[in-house]
């Protein structure tokens, strides 16, 4: 059924609420409006990365009570504003439009359709003070902005969850033609180094729901906090030859998905990126994960169509140990090639010194200066012949 609130005349609160919107500043009036006239945003960055796990749909009978079950179980601060409300009451207003569709103030109206279902008599929990908005006065891209700003702004510093984040720069800046980078970053208060940043990583989470077979399923990336381990995945940009970056990917997207390490971003930085600098290493190391890579290519098959399967799968014990073991088995392999290659290194550094010494400042040095050089290079052939005596014995 649809709703005009402003034909509803709700009681002006005598308030008013700054909002920039259209490319300027105004000030709105504030207004008294019921609870049971009012719903969430199916469209909003949060809500809609929470709801990509579910069948739920804008249209559902009881869509609103199902998406207070999930800001509940998501939001730590809801008993703090909760009480908070309690106590003082609603402090900040909010913003909706004119349909009844909260735009800002998702975890205010949250706490208040709770205080409301637990004491149902008192009249401060019965409505929700906002500033109505006719949602046919501006456009698709206008009100956008004024999310963005409401919620970058001021709202930046309730926890604003990266992949929430991550995943309306997918949908409002990577999938429309609306927004660039640069009106991102302006909007958003974000420097356009950090907005760079938010493509890559935005675009590294499409290729992991991808590859576990659940395009769009955002809910998943939120669930595992994958903002960590894509973070550490930033040298895989670097790798030119399309087959190894593929293979790279989704060794780290098994060690994701079997969570071989508690801190994932520590084992990707620490451990999966020395494996893959040693190529022979690496090849022994996604050799021995075959298995592992097999049994997850089935699970990710079979949960397809059910999506609880492999959230269910996450952190297997069994593959977990095993990517433990590899992983282990690995970078002893990675040490003991450092130690190998070590007197090279050294020898190299050693060359690239001497190639440095400009010989005509030789001919400026004192007696003393030059006796102590030749001391030096005495040395430095003694220690070279020993080096060559023993690469000939070892060869013969």
């Amino acid at each position: 059924m649809s709703i005009d609130l402003i034909s509803l005349k709700p009681e002006p609160t005598g308030a008013t609420k700054k909002i920039y919107i259209s490319g300027s500043q105004k000030d709105y009036p504030v207004y008294r409006i019921p609870l049971s006239l009012l719903k969430y945003n199916f469209h909003n960055g949060r809500i809609s990365t929470s709801i990509s796990n579910t069948n739920l749909k804008s249209t559902d009978s009881d869509i609103d009570g199902e998406i207070e079950k999930i800001i509940n179980l998501e939001n730590n601060e809801i008993d703090k504003t909760k009480n908070n409300i309690k106590v003082w009451g609603q402090i900040e207003p909010g913003v909706v439009f004119n349909n009844g569709v909260v735009i800002d103030g998702n975890r205010r109206f949250t706490c208040l359709r709770k205080l409301n279902k637990e004491f149902p008599n008192d009249e401060r929990f019965q409505y929700f003070d906002a500033v109505i908005l006719e949602q046919n006065e501006y456009s698709e891209k206008e009100i956008k902005e004024l999310e963005w700003c409401i919620q970058m702004g001021k709202e930046g510093r309730v926890n604003y969850d990266p992949i929430d984040k991550l995943c309306d720069y997918k949908m409002n800046v990577i999938e429309k033609d609306e927004f660039t980078d640069d009106d991102y970053s302006r909007l958003t208060n974000t420097p356009i180094n950090e907005v760079k940043l938010l493509h890559e990583k935005a675009d590294l989470i499409t290729d992991f729901l991808e590859y576990i077979k659940q395009p769009n399923n955002w809910y998943i990336a939120k669930k595992w906090k994958l903002d960590g381990a894509i973070t550490e995945m930033k040298f895989v940009k670097k790798v030119d030859d399309p087959n190894k970056k593929t293979e790279l990917k989704e060794t780290i997207f098994d060690l994701i998905i079997a969570n071989g390490k508690d801190d994932l971003g520590k084992s990707i930085r620490n451990e999966i990126k020395p494996l893959f600098e040693q190529n022979d290493v690496w090849d022994i190391y996604t050799a021995d994960n075959k298995n592992v890579h097999s049994e997850i290519l089935d699970v990710i098959d079979e949960a397809q169509d059910n999506p609880q399967l492999l959230l269910d799968f996450h952190n297997d014990k069994k593959l977990r140990d095993e990517i433990t073991k590899n992983l282990s088995n690995g970078m002893i392999q990675v040490e003991y090639r450092k130690r190998v290659n070590k007197p090279i290194e050294l020898m190299e550094t050693a060359n690239a010194a001497l190639k440095n010494i400009d010989l005509n400042l030789i001919k400026k040095l004192s007696h003393i200066e030059k006796h102590k050089l030749r001391d030096e290079c005495d040395e430095l052939i003694v220690k070279t012949r020993e080096i060559l005596n023993i690469i000939n014995q070892t060869e013969n």
